[in-house]
């Protein structure tokens, strides 16, 4: 049953995210955060390919979705790092290559976004000692 209720919730939570309506999208947001506490191996990494996608250059149509996807990654970070860190690291030279471009002199909102997320990564990423310990 809780597969069946995750494969109903999971798409619409990911639409829900890249709403034109702000309080819709935070609603998506917190709903992605709920879905991740109920089942992390399966929903983390969904929504973290999902975001990253969103930030690719060759998806042209998707660039409106760049801020949105920003802060769908910075939400995720703490509840990826707890649950299972290996899920997010291994994504994490990708997610920095991509959100590079996030640094827009043009677009104060996408900027401000990518900054934040640059600074949960900075506050939860484990920096030294042996990966067996993370």
């Amino acid at each position: 049953e809780v597969v069946a209720l995750m494969n109903a919730l999971l798409p619409l939570c990911q639409q829900s995210l890249y709403s034109k309506n702000g309080h819709v999208g935070r609603a998506g947001e917190a709903a992605m955060l709920y879905l991740t506490q109920i089942d992390p191996p399966r929903v983390t990494p969904a929504f973290i390919d999902f975001a990253t996608r969103a930030l690719d250059i060759s998806a042209v149509n998707l660039s409106h979705q760049a801020p949105a996807a920003l802060s769908a990654l910075t939400r995720l970070l703490q509840p990826a790092l707890r649950t299972n860190p290996k899920i997010l690291l291994v994504r994490l030279p990708e997610i920095l290559r991509l959100t590079l471009a996030g640094i827009d002199s043009n677009d104060q909102n996408k900027t401000i976004r990518t900054l934040i997320l640059y600074r949960s990564l900075a506050s939860w990423i484990p920096i030294g000692g042996s990966p067996e310990q993370w």
